[in-house]
């Protein structure tokens, strides 16, 4: 039976992308949608760069600040996603908000008051008559708020799509970033939208089994689970004489710490071997500790197509997660979105992390990458790897047989066309 392309409104953060996490789970899950049956609303201050999807309504955080003082409409309507002469949707790499109890309270308290909410806004989505929404959820939750608004407002149902677990955290995740004292009031304030926002929602998509897991327990009802997608395809093996082993990806969570003990594993079994570690620090003492690291060659932050070819040119692929026991506890359902990118090409994937997080579990599961769930075992399993053609060929096939099975983008969006459409014809 052949499903329709339900008309599809999507309210998140990020804008969609080719490149960056959020952006990039929902621009692969949609992959085959027709543009004219996408329309987002976001509210990061970054341009779209992908062409699946033309119609775009942005309102930034800054924008609603001003909005709140001065009582003045904000927002924009973007129809050309991929348009690099808007000045005004250049990229911010170098600098984030401040995210602390206080910040994030007040932030809601800007966007729960409508003075944003513009009659531009309000014709665009009903020029558009949306049939559903699709949420991907976070810790904002004025945005859980406005999906809600939304589904009233249009009579339509929503879908949740869940990357984090935000909700589950009961300890103050956002330690260390002052105002401590509101933390109890700025989480019973996001728990209390997130129930209602459950309660109401026609269905959720969570990104790995440990997160629909993890929820079930709390709310006794399973979501779907849909991985990552990656459209790459299957890489050339590579057999540099000097074997070359490259990181590109976030380096916030204290992930540096992680690959600079890499580094000096990698050194240790011989001075010719070095980690090339692409990425944009969080501030300048995590860049100078990966510049000044031995075994480090640090070459800063480059756009995914480079990223494609740092891929395509690398014996060894690394992903890192920091041992400290905060992190640790934190990230325990982290799949980062880049490994669905390094399984579907086949790479060769060295894994260091926790064996207590989603993807150290992942791979553990379905042997595809060498995992190193310990430090006092980075020596002995690097050697193990490094001695081994045939361990590494067993990886290769793995990683591409658990690519072909949970992160295939056409039949993850086939998934997703089925799940809109059964909660419509429900």
């Amino acid at each position: 039976m052949s499903l329709a392309y339900h008309r599809i409104f999507i309210i998140s953060t990020n804008a969609l992308r080719r490149g960056g996490s959020n952006g990039k789970v929902l621009n692969e899950m949609l992959t085959g949608w027709p543009c004219e049956n996408l329309a987002q609303f976001y509210t990061y201050p970054e341009k779209p760069d992908t062409d699946i999807c033309k119609r775009f309504y942005r309102v930034t955080n800054k924008e609603a600040l001003t909005a709140f003082i001065r009582g003045n409409k904000v927002g924009k309507r973007i129809t050309n996603s991929i348009d690099a002469s808007d000045e005004d949707l250049k990229i911010v790499t170098n600098k984030k908000p401040s995210k602390n109890p206080m910040s994030l309270l007040l932030r809601d308290i800007l966007w729960t008051s409508r003075r944003w909410a513009s009659k531009e806004f309000w014709s665009w989505i009903e020029e558009y008559k949306p049939e559903i929404i699709l949420l991907q959820a976070g810790e904002s939750s004025y945005l859980h708020w406005l999906t809600i608004l939304l589904s009233k407002k249009y009579n339509i149902p929503y879908l949740i799509l869940n990357t984090e677990n935000y909700y589950l955290k009961r300890y103050n995740y956002l330690k260390g970033y002052g105002w401590g004292i509101l933390y109890p009031l700025y989480k019973w304030e996001c728990d209390t939208v997130f129930r209602k926002l459950m309660k109401g929602s026609s269905g959720e998509i969570y990104t790995n089994t440990l997160l629909d897991d993890k929820y079930f327990s709390s709310f006794c009802y399973r979501g779907n689970v849909i991985f990552q997608s990656s459209s790459l395809q299957e890489m050339p093996d590579i057999k540099n004489q000097t074997p070359i082993f490259s990181y590109a990806g976030n380096l916030g969570l204290d992930r540096h710490l992680a690959l600079i003990e890499l580094a000096q594993a990698l050194q240790c079994i011989s001075p010719n071997y070095y980690l090339d570690v692409y990425g944009q620090p969080p501030k300048i003492e995590v860049e100078n500790a990966l510049r000044s690291a031995s075994g480090i060659r640090f070459h800063g932050m480059i756009p995914y197509e480079n990223v494609i070819e740092v891929m395509r040119n690398s014996d060894y692929m690394i992903h890192a997660e920091s041992f400290d026991p905060f992190w640790v506890k934190d990230l325990d359902c982290a799949f980062s979105t880049k490994l669905s990118d390094l399984l579907s090409a086949g790479k060769c994937v060295i894994l260091y992390a926790s064996p207590s997080l989603a993807c150290t579990k992942y791979f553990v599961a379905n042997n595809c990458g060498c995992v190193i769930d310990s430090p006092l075992k980075l020596s002995s399993k690097l050697n193990e790897l490094l001695s081994s053609r045939k361990l590494r060929d067993e990886y290769r096939k793995n990683a591409i047989d658990a690519s072909h099975r949970d992160m295939n983008c056409n039949k993850n969006a086939e998934k997703f066309r089925m799940i809109v459409s059964k909660t419509l014809n429900a």
